[in-house]
């Protein structure tokens, strides 16, 4: 009697989570010690403290923008730090670095061609387009790629 591998007939592509987590370097862009003693945003001081920090050391960085301290800092200040940093920064978000990170790897599970793309026939499959991808996590959710959402839910035991 032959032994039939039911996943590999059934279409689904098994994928690593591990794979897909972020590359870039992710580092955290405080705005504190730019504020009036650490607590207040006083413009004039702050375009000069922007003016004198060296941006180049975020280049290619995933940057994570937020203040340690209690300050309330005005919507245009965070402007102001996005336009210091497009076209250096790989991406700016207004979160913590590890909230950066979980983001980052969710957006690269949800851009992921390459497992589809892989499941086509110079990979020996028939194609991935139309194949339906099933990822799990740890606690046995999906989440699906590729054209087929049905895929989705929890896996059975």
């Amino acid at each position: 009697m032959e032994l039939i591998n039911k996943v590999d007939a059934s279409g689904i592509l098994s994928v690593d989570l591990k794979d897909y987590r972020p590359q870039q370097t992710i580092v955290f862009f405080d705005i504190s010690p730019h504020l009036h003693m650490g607590l207040m945003l006083k413009e004039k001081e702050f375009r000069a403290s922007l003016e004198n920090t060296d941006w180049e050391q975020f280049r290619d960085k995933a940057v994570a923008v937020g203040c340690s301290t209690d300050a309330i800092i005005p919507t245009w200040a965070y402007m102001m730090l996005a336009d210091k940093l497009q076209g250096i920064a790989a991406c700016t978000d207004y979160t913590t670095p590890e909230n950066l990170a979980l983001q980052l790897w969710k957006n690269n599970i949800r851009n992921a061609t390459r497992f589809l793309a892989a499941a086509g026939p110079e990979g020996g499959g028939e194609g991935g387009r139309d194949r339906a991808v099933a990822v799990y996590n740890d606690n046995g959710q999906t989440e699906t790629a590729g054209k087929n959402p049905h895929v989705r839910g929890s896996r059975s035991a």
